[in-house]
């Protein structure tokens, strides 16, 4: 019976997460609960120290040494699977060319199936209006079934690989910003028993800076296309949308947001307190899948991020 619910939740979280297809590694959502709060639209926009996980070039956006963390377990409440993510990074704008950045991402699958994700980032501005950044990361992923036998992955296999991330923002006026992407710039073989490469991306995103509506002080509304390079599913599989807003009072002291991509609707808020000159921001956001698994609440992600520390 042990033996039975073991296979089945990796049978579950495998079809959860699309793990059982070639190419389906590092497929799972980008780090940031603010991030998700806009549906993922932060290609463009990225202001905090998530910035380098969407776009690296926005680095530069980041003004004040600034540290995140994150932690959220997806489908919450669904009996017998056990997800979590986490995440934590540091930026620092002071170095002589430009700003730098490390961050570590995780993904634990109920200790069976873990995704780990190492990350260097610079960035700086080149010329005028055009920013540009670079992530320089090891990607690694690893099993441990426990006594389940299988022919293809034993105890403790693994596999990791290095590759890069490039992009580039570009300010066109006050109000208008543009953002591209490309991730996985190197073919990076994290399979364990025959070649399993992380498809290459390609993200590009627009973001408004519309000024004051009502009682927020500034409104800003993103769209973002990402394109994964792979060789399974159709072009619903391959492309992605994402479309969302945020609005933010005076001193960017709260801030709501909503958004929507090709697999979920997202709700969030922020909130800013500023302790003996430490800025301290709370974030929360309520994700909605378009899924037909109905037991669950949805997903719930928190981040802390800590700006003068």
């Amino acid at each position: 019976m042990i033996k039975f619910k073991k296979t089945f939740l990796i049978f579950s979280f495998f079809i959860l997460s699309g793990a059982a297809v070639s190419e389906s590694a590092f497929i799972g959502p980008l780090p940031g609960s603010r991030a998700a709060g806009k549906g993922g639209a932060f290609v463009a926009g990225a202001d905090d120290a998530s910035a380098s996980a969407w776009n690296p070039a926005l680095l530069v956006s980041v003004k004040r040494t600034e540290a995140m963390a994150e932690y959220y377990k997806p489908f919450a409440g669904l009996d017998g699977v056990n997800l979590a993510n986490g995440y934590a990074s540091l930026v620092y704008p002071g170095w002589d060319f430009g700003t730098a950045g490390a961050s570590w991402s995780y993904f634990y699958g109920d200790g069976y199936y873990t995704e780990s994700v190492f990350m260097v980032s610079g960035a700086r501005t080149v010329y005028g209006d055009l920013d540009a950044g670079i992530n320089l990361k090891y990607l690694y992923r690893g099993y441990d079934w426990g006594d389940l036998e299988d022919p293809i992955v034993k105890k403790g296999d693994g596999a990791g690989a290095f590759t890069f991330d490039l992009g580039t923002s570009y300010r066109h006026n006050s109000r208008l910003r543009s953002g591209l992407v490309l991730r996985n710039f190197l073919s990076a073989d994290v399979g364990v028993q025959k070649t399993d490469n992380v498809p290459f991306e390609v993200s590009a995103g627009l973001a408004c800076y519309a000024g004051s509506v009502g009682g927020f002080s500034e409104i800003i509304p993103e769209i973002s296309l990402n394109y994964r390079d792979q060789s399974w599913g159709d072009a619903a599989d391959k492309i992605n949308y994402a479309l969302g807003v945020e609005g933010w009072t005076e001193g960017r002291v709260f801030g709501l947001r909503c958004g929507i991509n090709s697999f979920e609707a997202a709700l969030g808020g922020s909130y800013l307190v500023n302790i003996r000159g430490m800025l301290v921001r709370f974030d929360y956001t309520a994700l909605f899948p378009f899924t037909d698994i109905v037991s669950h609440a949805g997903h719930h992600r928190f981040s802390l991020s800590i700006k003068n520390f």
